[in-house]
């Protein structure tokens, strides 16, 4: 008896072909591929440092810009076990900040205004807290340090702002807050630190801070200050500074340190009164850019 005859169409052939195909790709994907190995040996790369302690006595070595404690002695516990609004700015982001004046850095600080002469008070730091006037509420390492003048940075290492009534602290008086100002003290590590600034309107300022540590017991810090610009958009007003801070400190006994030091600040700085205003017109009067005598007020 004859066999029947597969029939196969042309479509089934071409999958067939198609199915050899494959199975020979996936063959030779599948092969064992000759492996090259290679094999170097490295000398041990040992790194050995020291940390250098921070400088600022109550700030955090791992977190610059937090400060664990107060510099004032009347703070005796941390300032996150103080039942009180304090707001620290450590010489971190004073220096990030790029101010140079008192006012500048604690105009961007909640809940303090900066006065700027009205109701015919003087120019110069003129603090309001929460509200209340505290431009006689500013101190210097603890002691009060009254007065509407312009206050500089360079000496200073830390800003202390307590915030509510103050008056365990300040004084009577005290009744939006009070700031106090931490200057530069002597540490144990030798440096030296000098910055340059160059800028617009014949900006220049140098400053320079530099510690050293004499003997096991004295200690030294050097800041000064040399600083003169063009106030911008005024024809005539200008400015030039000039201090020095200098601080010793000597470790009499395990529990007995003698410290002193000396600020000086001298300022030239002519009175920007504002723009000649014209009444009639509501606008800037043309052509003068200055309200005031040239080299005459200071």
């Amino acid at each position: 008896m004859k066999q029947p005859r597969s029939l196969r169409t042309p479509s089934t052939r071409a999958h067939m072909v198609g199915a050899s195909t494959l199975a020979i790709s996936i063959a030779t994907i599948g092969a064992p591929v000759p492996a090259f190995a290679q094999t170097a040996e490295l000398n041990a790369v040992v790194v050995e440092g020291k940390a250098i302690p921070d400088q600022n006595p109550n700030g955090n070595p791992d977190s610059p810009y937090k400060a664990e404690t107060l510099d004032s002695s009347k703070f005796s516990r941390p300032i996150a076990d103080t039942p009180k609004s304090i707001t620290v700015i450590t010489k971190e982001s004073i220096e990030d900040s790029g101010a140079t004046d008192l006012a500048d850095v604690l105009k961007i600080q909640p809940g303090i205004t900066i006065g700027t002469g009205e109701g015919g008070n003087a120019f110069g730091d003129r603090f309001i807290i929460r509200g209340f006037e505290a431009r006689n509420d500013v101190f210097v390492d603890g002691l009060r340090d009254p007065g509407v003048t312009t206050r500089e940075t360079f000496a200073v290492e830390q800003i202390e702002v307590s915030k509510g009534p103050s008056s365990s602290f300040a004084g009577r008086g005290t009744t939006g807050g009070a700031i106090n100002n931490v200057t530069k003290k002597p540490g144990q590590i030798d440096f030296t630190t000098l910055e340059v600034g160059i800028g617009t309107d014949n900006k220049q300022r140098y400053t320079l801070d530099a510690n050293r540590k004499l003997n096991d017991q004295l200690s030294v810090r050097l800041n000064a200050l040399y600083a003169e610009r063009d106030v911008p958009a005024r024809d005539g007003a200008e400015e030039q500074r000039q201090g020095l801070a200098l601080a010793l400190e000597h470790k009499t006994t395990s529990n007995l340190t003698l410290s002193a030091d000396i600020y000086h600040l001298r300022g030239d700085e002519i009175p920007d009164g504002g723009v000649p205003w014209d009444s009639v017109t509501g606008k800037p009067v043309p052509g003068r850019k200055f309200y005031g005598q040239n080299g005459r007020d200071f």
